[in-house]
């Protein structure tokens, strides 16, 4: 290992033992960290020296972390600096990609959801859709993020995609031409012809509260009768957007969502601030297995309140996490 690497080790031994310490002041614990921890950089060492082929530390570490991550369940990831940026871009701006939201289901790449009017809509990609192969390479054992860093490209460049769809005996081929993809939580907002308001909130991302305060202000100057919210196949995005939507139909003082975790410095009640909400005209959620994470938060909040005034609640299909989860994100330097 190069210096870095051995200081780095350093500190995590370090920190693991210090903070082992403190908890052992408090309760008595069987964890054998600090053997483990030998034993790990045993093994590294011994692979580094002696594999059939070269292999650095840092590719070795890198690999042993995501290991770590992935045996807890399918949510918890690991992100490199380059990851982080593509996932800061995803939430924030523009990307060069298909326009896809993919998940992991079944130990399977699934797609979540098309973005409305991207390329991978355009091709006819649906929501359920199961990633076998990309540009003929098997997708078992990807990782989501690997998957995606396949998929996004520069604009104009092509993809294949090999999907395996419910229904289907056998597998679809799917070539696709990258292009700039921009992030818009509401495509659509119009009146339908019965009167009625209709807005398509196709997922959670920086401007997502802007955009729903737009598309009320467009309808409520045509006087709706009532208003549609489509989360179908929504897969979610920023905790904090869905808690600021959520305010639109919950009233001032009232518990949105909370966050609970085994550190309590971390536990966290969104209270609503809204000084005005839309409760003039019956709201009706759309929702289906594919509504998942940010936007459950969204249509249970909206459930509780029109079961309070004698409302009713529309599920088109049980979403994908009943319970809902919320994401949190350390740095690890660098």
């Amino acid at each position: 290992m190069n210096r870095r690497q051995i200081i780095a080790v350093c500190v995590l031994v370090v920190a693991l033992i210090a903070g082992t310490w403190a908890v052992a002041r408090v309760q008595e614990s069987n964890d054998n960290t600090y053997s483990n921890i030998e034993r790990f950089i045993q093994v590294l060492t011994k692979v580094r020296d002696n594999y059939v082929e070269p292999v650095s530390s840092d590719k070795l570490m890198d690999a042993a972390i995501r290991g770590m991550l992935r045996t807890l369940d399918p949510y918890s990831q690991y992100l490199d600096k380059e990851e982080a940026e593509r996932l800061e871009t995803t939430t924030h701006g523009a990307f060069g990609g298909i326009g896809i939201s993919i998940g992991m289901r079944d130990r399977w790449v699934t797609v979540i959801a098309p973005i409305e009017g991207t390329p991978a809509w355009k091709a006819g990609i649906l929501g359920g859709d199961r990633i076998a192969k990309i540009d003929d390479v098997s997708t078992e054992g990807l990782s989501l993020d690997d998957a995606m860093k396949k998929m996004r490209g520069e604009r104009g460049t092509h993809v294949k995609l090999t999907i395996l769809r419910e229904g289907r005996d056998k597998v679809i081929d799917f070539d696709i031409v990258r292009d700039i993809i921009q992030i818009k939580s509401v495509p659509y907002s119009g009146m339908l012809s019965n009167g009625v308001g209709y807005v398509r909130l196709s997922n959670f991302s920086e401007r997502s509260r802007q955009e729903m305060d737009a598309a009320f202000d467009k309808l409520e100057k045509l006087h709706p009768r009532g208003v549609i919210i489509d989360l179908r196949f929504n897969p979610g995005g920023l905790l904090s957007q869905a808690v600021e939507v959520a305010e639109e139909f919950t009233p001032r003082g009232k518990k949105i969502v909370y966050t609970r975790g085994r550190d309590t410095s971390q536990n966290r009640d969104f209270i609503s601030t809204a000084d005005q909400i839309h409760n003039q005209y019956p709201i009706v959620i759309l929702v289906n297995q594919w509504t998942a994470s940010a936007s459950e938060i969204v249509s249970e909040r909206q459930g509780t309140e029109a079961q309070a005034h004698d409302g009713e609640v529309l599920h088109a299909e049980r979403p994908l996490h009943p319970e809902g989860r919320a994401a949190q994100g350390w740095s690890a330097g660098g």
